[in-house]
């Protein structure tokens, strides 16, 4: 959070500088300072417009490309772990979510456990399986009128092992 108070002071302070009234000038000085702080590529997968150009697209879709083989050929329970981690996210259609893993879901006709929990659901949402991995798990998403909702992709992240852990 300490970051976070100190990036939006050095933005109030960078745009309140007179030689920056000029809204392009603004623009690209906001560009930059975000880049600087949160790196282009956070920014691009946040879905911050404009990042396209700074970032290597070619190597994310071949990153992507790999790991839905994985998924695919192998059901490695760790590509698709990377693929919701890292190209799943709330508002894509069924149809893109099916892409992404390079096949269809399959509806989940029996869904109230998952529908009718009171916590994001309505009885109307839809749910999809993909899987099993060759671990024997699937996942389950939820579709409100065919777009996916309450998905979370910092769930599947792996998880950060402090550098001294095991000392």
């Amino acid at each position: 959070m300490v970051g976070l108070l100190n990036f939006v002071e050095l933005a109030e302070r960078i745009l309140s500088m007179s030689w920056l009234r000029n809204s392009g000038v603004q623009q690209t000085a906001m560009v930059v300072s975000l880049c600087l702080f949160a790196g282009c590529e956070t920014l691009y997968d946040a879905g911050v417009p404009g990042m396209e150009r700074f970032v290597d697209l070619e190597s994310k879709a071949q990153e992507e490309e790999q790991h839905r083989k994985k998924y695919l050929e192998d059901k490695d329970p760790e590509a698709i772990r990377w693929l919701l981690a890292n190209r799943i996210q709330s508002g894509q259609t069924l149809e893109e979510v099916g892409r992404i893993f390079g096949e269809k879901g399959i509806r989940e006709h029996n869904d109230n456990w998952l529908t009718t929990d009171g916590i994001g659901y309505r009885t109307d949402d839809k749910a999809y399986k993909w899987g099993p991995d060759r671990e024997g798990k699937s996942i389950y998403l939820v579709f409100r009128e065919g777009i996916l909702v309450n998905f979370d992709p910092h769930e599947f992240e792996e998880p950060e092992i402090p550098d001294d852990f095991g000392e």
